[in-house]
């Protein structure tokens, strides 16, 4: 359990998108990017390869 820094709740994170809030006031108290870093992909996924120029 953790104690929210913002409104003193005591109890366990609520997950959402890979990050953690307070169960008591949805404050993010645990960022799902706090500077961590991604590796990179071996090759492109659909949604970043260019279009076909047909």
């Amino acid at each position: 359990m953790q104690r929210c820094p913002y409104c003193g709740y005591t109890g366990d994170l609520v997950w959402v998108h890979g990050h953690g809030q307070c169960g008591g006031c949805g404050i993010n108290v645990d960022p799902c990017c706090d500077g961590g870093e991604c590796a990179p992909a071996d090759k492109p996924t659909p949604a970043t390869q260019p279009p076909d120029s047909r």
